[in-house]
């Protein structure tokens, strides 16, 4: 891989790209900036065109996607001091939280994206999406439901968005009479990606649901797999290769490692599996069955340990291109996995770089991708370091050295350029776009 520019933004929970632009979601940020819409036709020159910050108290919209000329974007409420703990837990009281759900903008003119409507769903709100020409399909609490489900709207007019149907599973429907078998939001949509006439669903620690929508209005489930347990990490992601390989149906999915709040937290998950790619034989969707894994070790990583973050698997590129899958460790930094033998997946040799934060990769098939480092500054493990932090002199990280002994986000130390003395501030972050050369 070969790194083109940078760009620092505050940080980002999803790059969408498409016909010359990358949209930005950004994660809860002081500035409280939402979205972002960069130019990036030279992917040597990335230009920022507009930013969207938000109104509203104690949110955030860390999501994006664009169809043509219409953009959405999440409102979600922040986690607060408990993070993933409180969004597992408990649905507890209401809250006084309502502007939970998701927006439409114009974005004909990228350079001033116009609102449309602001829809308002329910609780904590939306999560995740995908969309198309015709419908969005969103990953949100509602009334009524425990923990996310999934809710299709009808987009073709923008400026009314009509709810088609849902779908959840059985258990979430508490004011239907259901009852959870689980404890909290445990079980509970992360999104759901269209591929034909099918929906595939990351259900957090419910494992992975195949969703047909042949007919948009009455979705139904095809096929699920659940790995929890023994496995402890969420999942996150799940989608099929476009070919067969052997005659079978393959299909990914990847985890959502949970994060580590603290050195005593981290101690007593020694011996736990990280978060990991899974590679799934999805031919007959009644009977779906595990064929690999593939997991980054803790010996290749400084970071593997350091506490308060994770290190292991996040997210996916969602739109894979033959065997290829561009993988976002959280401080294990980006892997692209050949999937050709799926029954033992293999790391493609290219280098590699390990981060003290999350990295999000979800784009459209470019010349170029997007990644983007959430917070934190970023380190080397390799022998070579193509794509770690660059100074303003374009000096690659081998020139750069700790002032200190413990790593920068733990101990809050800084790096410097031995050259240029470039300082990054704690928490900065370094906007990226790379060149992959397969």
């Amino acid at each position: 891989m070969k790194r083109l520019a940078r760009l620092e933004l505050p940080g980002a929970g999803q790059v969408y790209v498409a016909g010359g632009y990358a949209y930005i979601g950004h994660l809860p940020n002081k500035q409280r900036l939402g979205t972002s819409i960069l130019d990036v036709s030279d992917p040597r020159k990335p230009r920022l065109l507009s930013q969207i910050f938000i109104e509203e108290r104690d949110s955030h919209s860390h999501k994006a996607r664009v169809i043509g000329d219409l953009m959405i974007v999440n409102v979600e409420q922040n986690q607060g001091p408990l993070g993933r703990k409180a969004a597992d837990g408990s649905a507890g009281k209401a809250s006084a939280y309502n502007d939970g759900g998701f927006k439409l903008y114009d974005v004909s003119d990228r350079s001033a994206p116009k609102l449309i409507t602001h829809y308002k769903t329910f609780g904590r709100g939306v999560h995740r999406f995908d969309m198309d020409e015709n419908y969005a399909y969103i990953s949100t609490e509602m009334q009524g439901y425990v923990g996310n489900i999934l809710v299709i709207y009808d987009l073709r007019d923008p400026a009314r968005p009509a709810e088609v149907s849902r779908w959840w599973m059985p258990g979430q429907h508490v004011a239907g009479g259901e009852t959870p078998t689980w404890s909290g939001r445990r079980n509970r949509l992360h999104h759901a990606l269209r591929f034909g006439d099918e929906l595939w669903a990351g259900c957090w620690h419910a494992g992975v649901r195949v969703i047909d929508v042949t007919d948009i209005r009455k979705p139904r489930t095809l096929g699920e797999y659940d790995y929890h347990p023994p496995f402890p990490e969420p999942s996150h992601t799940f989608m099929p290769l476009a070919e067969r390989i052997g005659g079978k149906r393959i299909a990914l999915a990847i985890d959502e490692e949970d994060h580590a709040h603290s050195a005593d937290e981290m101690e007593r998950r020694r011996g736990r599996p990280h978060g990991c790619l899974w590679v799934l034989d999805v031919t007959d969707l009644k009977s779906i069955k595990p064929l690999s894994l593939f997991e980054v070790s803790e010996l290749d990583s400084p970071w593997s340990r350091a506490t308060p973050g994770r290190f292991g698997a996040h997210q996916f590129q969602e739109h894979v291109q033959g065997t290829l899958a561009y993988c976002a460790w959280f401080a294990g930094g980006l892997r692209i996995v050949d999937v050709a033998d799926p029954m033992g997946s293999r790391r493609r040799p290219t280098t590699s770089t390990s981060t003290s934060a999350a990295w999000s990769t979800s784009s459209t098939a470019t010349p170029a991708s997007i990644f983007s480092n959430s917070s934190g500054v970023s380190d080397s493990f390799g022998p070579r370091a193509e794509y770690d932090l660059l100074g303003p002199c374009a000096r690659i990280f081998d020139d750069f050295r700790p002032l200190g002994s413990f790593p920068f986000y733990v101990a809050g130390k800084l790096l410097r350029c031995a050259d240029c003395d470039f300082r990054p501030q704690r928490r900065q972050t370094i906007f990226q776009i790379l060149f992959l050369q397969g």
